[in-house]
């Protein structure tokens, strides 16, 4: 189960081009997409977000603010 765990958090891989894309599509900013998000954060915290997320969690909110399936933003 362990070995299960560390598979899936060492291959998740952000879908940053959809996440972009969305963006412009709704003419939003990162900091207008940190204010959507709840908890709200800053658009240093969105952008880490995106980059750098270890768990699911951080994208489920990006993905909430956006209207998206979270599903959608893992590649």
């Amino acid at each position: 189960m362990v070995f299960f765990l560390c598979y899936i958090k060492n291959t998740m891989r952000i879908n940053t081009i959809k996440i972009k894309q969305e963006l412009e599509r709704s003419k939003w900013t990162l900091t207008d997409l940190g204010k959507e998000m709840k908890p709200r954060q800053s658009r240093q915290a969105v952008w880490y977000s995106i980059r750098y997320a270890k768990t699911f969690r951080p994208i489920e909110a990006i993905a909430k603010a956006l209207k998206l399936d979270p599903k959608d933003l893992i590649r």
